[in-house]
């Protein structure tokens, strides 16, 4: 269908039709010559176009010049002025034409037929003028559908949330600007993808029916995967527009992802622990440390982190590391709470909490000891917070072991290596009977420890100690202490029980009288006895243990006689009267011993 514009007077056509038929009978009648009737001046344009259109689409463009009479103008060409075109819409006009211009050359024999493009969709008319024979014709209506979509605009908000809903606006125009009002009847599908290199999220949905388009705008919520900054691309065939960058926040806080060291770690001992706040999709909340709460730290033992909260402003890009302390030797996972106590997260491993440095140890000796036989000791090295040591490892120490009375004992030096899973276990040898008391100092750290006080018995006798009278009265029963020793000098207290008899001998010519002891004699290691000893003379008390090793003897014991009672009168078999003869007087107590220091 086409529209046309002819510009004609009907009465001057039928004057003008009725003179060329007089003149023409008149031309019969009179046999004259022929009359050649040249067209008269350019009057209006007769135009022939669609009555449809689409933007950009070639269409044909017929244009007739005409005179008044409605004559067709052949010589256009030679005398018209050209034409320019221009589309009508409303009271805008606009050159919504390509080519808008034609010269006066382009015409044959007074009709242009040329191939144009409109270029402005809407409801126009075309406007075609001679500006220079001030000539001008209009078509009827035509319609002008846009064209196919060229180019795609897209709005997005300046910043959004990870898997919320948000707003963004897609706007479609053909190559000349136009807006492609009818996409929802004959679009397709259009394409929205992430418009920045890098960008890993998607959108959703990731197509826009045609049906959600209204004159070539569709405003559609949408909702993207991913934290991080990215524009949108949206696009449709070989269309497409991106939106400006805009930053995509991650999502509200879900869980804190918490990792911890995997080597051991020393009580006390500031360690560093990694807290990532994440929104239910994994993303990093990047800003956590703008729009996010404090965290609590908490753990899986029964001890207490320091310190026990996080602030909001320890994290650069969704991420804190921060450094914590733990007291207390045992393995524990690290626990991250939001500020309403809720559990967000956990460390998947744990972390092995060992003993610190060195603050004490404890001292645990037997119950009860013998000089000169060992004794076993544990010692147990303990950190500043009360842990037990469990591996020394290459630590530095020297632990020495002595009596705090300073007696003297036989114990070993402690190093690292003399303690196993944080116990040493020692044997000690003390030489002093009595109450002992163990002490251990690290000469590296200074810690120490006593131990209760342990009671040590004497060991085995090995001597015997004699005290006497220096003077003794042959028959006459002088007391002799004897007191049982060990090897170390330490009395032996329990000799009634543990010793064996013992036998008196004399380093003289005589006897003893009881020649024997028996350990029933001892009280708390001393026996008492009274002794006679039948021969005036100076001896030695020599004792011996029956059937054993143990010895001792006492000093000099002067044994004199008793009181006298005889004298012994010896005189020789003759003698001369008025001579003088030796007589021989001895003096003898009532045993018939010779009093010597008569």
């Amino acid at each position: 269908m086409c529209v046309g514009a002819r510009a004609s007077n009907k009465k001057a056509i039928s004057l003008f039709m009725k003179a060329i038929f007089s003149l023409f009978i008149f031309s019969i009648a009179s046999n004259a010559q022929v009359l050649n009737i040249a067209p008269g001046r350019p009057s209006t344009f007769e135009i022939s176009v669609p009555a449809i259109a689409r933007a950009g689409e070639p269409v044909t463009l017929k244009i007739e010049v005409r005179d008044a009479q409605g004559n067709l103008v052949t010589d256009y060409d030679r005398i018209g002025g050209g034409i320019s075109l221009q589309t009508i819409s409303g009271s805008e006009r606009s050159a919504g034409i390509e080519p808008n211009r034609f010269p006066a050359s382009a015409f044959r024999a007074g009709i242009l037929s040329a191939q144009v493009v409109l270029t402005k969709s809407g409801t126009m008319e075309l406007d075609v003028a001679d500006p220079i024979l001030r000539v001008s014709s209009r078509t009827g209506r035509i319609d002008v559908s846009p064209g196919k979509v060229s180019t795609i605009r897209v709005t997005a908000p300046n910043e959004v949330r990870v898997s919320n809903p948000f707003d963004i606006v897609v706007e479609l125009y053909d190559a000349y600007g136009n807006s492609v009002a009818d996409y929802d009847r004959y679009g397709s599908e259009v394409v929205i993808k992430p418009g920045t290199v890098g960008a890993i999220g998607r959108f959703e949905p990731e197509r826009i029916s045609p049906s959600y388009f209204s004159k070539g705008r569709a405003s559609v919520k949408v909702r993207y995967t991913q934290a991080e900054r990215t524009s949108i691309l949206c696009a449709s065939g070989s269309a497409s527009g991106v939106s400006r960058e805009f930053d995509v926040r991650a999502g509200e806080l879900h869980t804190f992802a918490v990792s911890i060291p995997s080597r051991p770690i020393s009580a006390g001992e500031p360690f560093s622990i990694m807290i990532e706040a994440k929104d239910q999709n994994g993303n990093t909340i990047l800003d956590y440390n703008r729009f996010g709460g404090v965290v609590e730290l908490k753990t899986s033992g029964t001890g207490m982190l320091e310190p026990a909260t996080v602030p909001p402003t320890a994290f650069n890009a969704g991420i804190a590391m921060v450094n914590v302390r733990y007291n207390v030797a045992e393995r524990i996972t690290v626990i991250a709470q939001d500020a309403g106590g809720a559990k967000r997260g956990e460390s998947r491993e744990k972390v092995e909490i060992t003993g610190g440095r060195l603050g004490r140890f404890d001292v645990i000796p037997a119950e009860r000891g013998r000089a000169g036989e060992p004794i076993a000791v544990q010692i147990i090295g303990y950190d500043l917070y009360g842990n037990i040591i469990r591996d020394y490892g290459n630590r530095n120490m020297r632990a020495v072991l002595t009596s705090a009375d300073a007696s003297l004992i036989s114990a070993p030096t402690l190093n690292s290596e003399s303690f196993s899973d944080g116990v040493a276990f020692i044997s000690v040898t003390p030489e002093r009977a009595g109450q002992l008391v163990l002490q251990v100092i690290d000469e590296v750290t200074g810690a120490g420890g006593r131990s209760n006080p342990v009671q040590i018995k004497s060991g085995g006798v090995a001597s015997y100690s004699i005290k006497t009278a220096t003077i003794a009265i042959a028959h006459e029963p002088f007391e002799v202490e004897i007191t049982a020793l060990d090897r170390f000098g330490n009395i032996v207290e329990d000799y009634q029980r543990t010793g064996n008899g013992i036998v008196v001998k004399s380093s003289g010519q005589g006897d003893f009288a009881p020649a024997s002891i028996p350990p029933s004699s001892f009280e708390n290691g001393i026996a008492k006895v009274k002794f006679t000893y039948n021969t005036a003379e100076e001896i030695k008390i020599t004792l011996s243990e029956q059937g054993g090793v143990a010895e001792g003897q006492s000093g000099n014991v002067l044994v004199t006689h008793a009181a006298p009672k005889i004298f012994g009168l010896e005189l020789p078999s003759s003698a001369t009267a008025g001579e003088p003869v030796k007589i021989k007087i001895k003096v003898l107590d009532e045993f018939g011993n010779p009093v010597v220091a008569y």
